[in-house]
C-alpha cells in the first residue's frame, strides 16, 4: 500500500513538473556551488546545470543542493569534493532582504564533522549564495537563535561576505 502511494505521488509530481515546464515555470541555469575538498581544509567550486523551478527561490534550491551533497550532481566531476554541511541538517527558512540572505538551519548544523573546518562549512554556503546577484552577505541562525560560536569562528552572530581565500 505504501509503495503504491509513493509511486502515485511520484507520477503526480512528474506530471506537475512537466506541466510547469510546458507553461514556462522552469528554466535551466548554470550555478556554482562550493563544497569541501576531501581533506576538509579548502573549498572547490563545482559548476552544474540546475533546472530551476521558478516558483521556488533559487537561493533555496542552492542550499538544498548543498544539503544533498556533491554525489547528487551528475554533470560534474565530484571525485575531489565531499559533503560540507553536517548530516541531518535541515533548512528551516531562508529570506533575502537588502542584499543579505538570512539562513536558519536546524540544530544538526552545530554537529560539525571533525575533519571539515568550520570556515569551509560557513564559506561554502556564503560563497554559493553570494554567486546570486541579489546577495552580498549571509547571516546564520540555528532554530531561530543566533549562536556566538561555530567551531573556530568566534563571532558567528555577524554577517559574512564572500571569501575566496579557501578556494
Amino acid at each position: 500500500m505504501k509503495y503504491e502511494f509513493e509511486q502515485e505521488y511520484k507520477q503526480i509530481g512528474l506530471k506537475i513538473a512537466y506541466y510547469r515546464k510546458l507553461q514556462g515555470y522552469t528554466q535551466e541555469k548554470y550555478v556554482t556551488l562550493y563544497f569541501s575538498s576531501n581533506d576538509g581544509t579548502k573549498m572547490q567550486e563545482i559548476t552544474t546545470k540546475l533546472t530551476h523551478d521558478m516558483t521556488v527561490p533559487l537561493a533555496r534550491l542552492l542550499i538544498e543542493q548543498l544539503l544533498k551533497g556533491p554525489n547528487e550532481i551528475s554533470d560534474a566531476n565530484t571525485s575531489d569534493v565531499r559533503d560540507t554541511i553536517p548530516a541531518g541538517t535541515k533548512l528551516n527558512s531562508l529570506t533575502i532582504r537588502d542584499h543579505v540572505c538570512y539562513v536558519d538551519f536546524s540544530k544538526e548544523f552545530m554537529n560539525m564533522q571533525a575533519d571539515v573546518s568550520s570556515g569551509v562549512v560557513v564559506y561554502s554556503i556564503v560563497n554559493t549564495l553570494c554567486e546570486l546577484s541579489d546577495v552580498n552577505k549571509v547571516q546564520f541562525t540555528i532554530d531561530g537563535e543566533q549562536q556566538e560560536i561555530y567551531g573556530d569562528i568566534k563571532n558567528f552572530t555577524g554577517s559574512f561576505e564572500r571569501n575566496l581565500d579557501m578556494v
